[in-house]
C-alpha cells in the first residue's frame, strides 16, 4: 500500500473585550485535544466544515480522546469575525489555519472552565475538539466573563504534511515495480485544507514519463496525460486513513516509454486536501491493450 501521512495540532487562545471593545484581558496559547470524533469526523464528513461552532462551558473535567460533547455547555457561536491560511515554509511546511469566533456582548456569563470545537451548535456526539481552560503555567483555571464583556476565541488547526520520501514496493499484474512517493506543492496553503473542505473527491490523476519533482513542484517532470478517474473508498471509523482508487481504461494513460510517475490530488468541497506524486522504477508499460488500477492511501494522527 502507498502511503501518505499528515499530522494535525490545534490550539486556540481568549480574549476578553469590554463593552467598548477595547482589551480586557488575553491567554497564550492552549493546546486543543482532538477527539475521537473529531479524528473520524475528517475520514467520514462528506461535504461539510470539519467544526464551525466554537463551544464554551463550565466544566472540569480532564479531557479524553473519548469526549462526545463538553461536560456543562454555556454557549456556541459560528460568527467568525477573521480567517487566514498560512504556510511557514521551510524546513516543514506546516500550514495553521485560523479562526477568530466571537460570543455576543451577554451570551456568555460566568467562570468559564472549558472550550470545544464541534460540528453543532450543542448536539451530543458532535465534539470534535476539547480542553480545558489553562493558565500561563499550564495548569486548569477558570476565567470570568461579565454580562457587560465579549468573548473571543481565536483558534487554530496546524497540519504538518509529511516531508520525506516512501520507499517500497507493489505488484501491478504480476510484476514487482519499485515505487517512491512524495509530497507535491509543500509550499502552498491551499494544500491542506480538511478544517474547512473536507475530503470528498479525488479531483486530478495524472501519469508522467519523467521522474519526480521537488517537494515543492507542483508536478513530475516530462510529457502527461490524464488517467481516468480517482474514487475514494469508503471510511471506517477508528482507523484514520481513506483509501482511494486511481483507474486508467484502455484508452488512457499510454506514454511512449510507460508510466514512470503520477500525480494525485485529493479535494473537498472548497478546495485542495493533499498532493501526493509518486515513481515507479521500473516504468509502468501502460498501453492500448492494458487497464490500470492502483489504490493509495492518506493517514492522519495527532501530531
Amino acid at each position: 500500500m502507498i502511503k501518505s501521512n499528515i499530522g494535525l495540532k490545534a490550539q486556540y487562545q481568549l480574549r476578553i473585550l469590554n463593552a467598548d471593545r477595547s482589551l480586557k484581558w488575553e491567554s497564550g496559547w492552549i493546546p486543543n485535544l482532538i477527539t475521537d470524533l473529531g479524528m473520524d469526523r475528517i475520514g467520514n464528513n462528506g461535504g461539510a466544515q470539519f467544526a464551525p461552532f466554537c463551544r464554551i462551558g463550565t466544566g472540569t473535567t480532564t479531557p479524553a480522546f473519548t469526549d462526545t460533547e463538553l461536560v456543562s455547555q454555556s454557549a456556541s457561536t459560528a460568527t467568525v469575525i477573521t480567517s487566514s491560511l498560512v504556510n511557514a515554509g521551510a524546513p516543514n511546511y506546516e500550514t495553521t489555519a485560523s479562526s477568530t469566533y466571537e460570543f455576543a456582548l451577554g451570551a456568555v456569563v460566568g467562570n468559564m472552565a472549558e472550550l470545544g470545537m464541534g460540528w453543532t451548535a450543542s448536539t451530543a456526539n458532535t465534539l470534535a475538539t476539547r480542553s480545558r481552560i489553562l493558565d500561563g503555567g499550564g495548569s486548569p483555571t477558570t476565567i470570568t466573563v461579565l454580562s457587560s464583556e465579549i468573548l473571543q476565541v481565536t483558534y487554530q488547526m496546524r497540519t504538518f504534511p509529511q516531508i520525506t520520501d516512501s520507499t517500497g514496493n507493489v505488484t501491478i499484474s504480476g510484476v514487482v515495480y519499485g515505487y517512491t512517493a512524495r509530497l507535491l506543492s509543500a509550499a502552498s496553503a491551499a494544500g491542506f485544507r480538511f478544517e474547512s473542505s473536507p475530503l470528498n473527491t479525488v479531483s486530478t490523476a495524472s501519469a508522467y514519463t519523467g521522474s519526480l519533482g521537488a517537494i515543492t513542484a507542483s508536478a513530475p517532470s516530462g510529457t502527461s496525460t490524464v488517467l481516468t478517474s480517482g474514487v475514494l473508498q469508503p471510511y471506517t471509523n477508528g482507523t484514520y486513513f481513506r483509501d482511494y482508487t486511481i483507474t486508467a481504461a484502455i484508452a488512457v494513460g499510454n506514454l511512449a516509454g510507460g508510466i514512470k510517475s503520477i500525480r494525485t490530488t485529493l479535494a473537498g468541497s472548497a478546495g485542495t486536501w493533499s498532493n501526493s506524486q509518486i515513481e515507479f522504477t521500473p516504468a509502468i508499460p501502460k498501453d492500448n491493450t492494458k487497464s490500470f488500477s492502483l489504490t493509495l492511501r492518506t493517514s492522519w494522527a495527532r501530531h
